[in-house]
């Protein structure tokens, strides 16, 4: 059975506005932070920010610091084949196993898939099993250089 990592990555509460996602990624910056991977989102008069960095629990305190609203949690991630369907298999596991998915990062180019849900532990353990029979390869790893 393929081994499955948790990542942690970092979650940015910003007001929906020019300008302030500038500040919390020079914050970053400025403090040799890098950004391996971000997605925004936003809702009404707030935006979201997720960020995975090999330096999370550094960047959390320099965000906190810059009195920035900003909170740690824990992604799981998968090489998924890039082939149409899989992506609706994987949720069929994961929801048949009762695992509700609260986000998705994806670089397409590569197929990794890196997901938040209710239950990471159990998550993992689905997509370790749905690994083994070919369908998905689970990372070992996160690359620094991921988009």
């Amino acid at each position: 059975m393929t081994n499955v990592q948790t990542i942690p990555a970092i979650y940015v509460k910003l007001p929906n506005r020019p300008g302030a996602l500038e500040h919390a990624t020079r914050v970053l910056g400025e403090h040799k932070i890098n950004i391996d991977n971000i997605s925004v989102e936003t809702i009404g008069s707030t935006g979201y920010a997720r960020i995975l960095t090999p330096k999370s629990h550094e960047a959390l305190a320099i965000l906190q610091a810059a009195s920035i609203d900003a909170h740690e949690t824990e992604l799981v991630t998968a090489q998924i084949a890039n082939k149409p369907g899989e992506l609706s298999r994987v949720c069929a596991e994961l929801a048949a196993a009762g695992v509700n998915i609260e986000a998705i990062l994806a670089s397409p180019a590569d197929g990794r898939v890196t997901f938040r849900t209710n239950d990471n532990a159990l998550a993992a353990r689905v997509l370790s099993n749905f690994a083994s029979t070919s369908r998905v390869v689970v990372a070992e790893k996160v690359p620094t250089h991921a988009v």
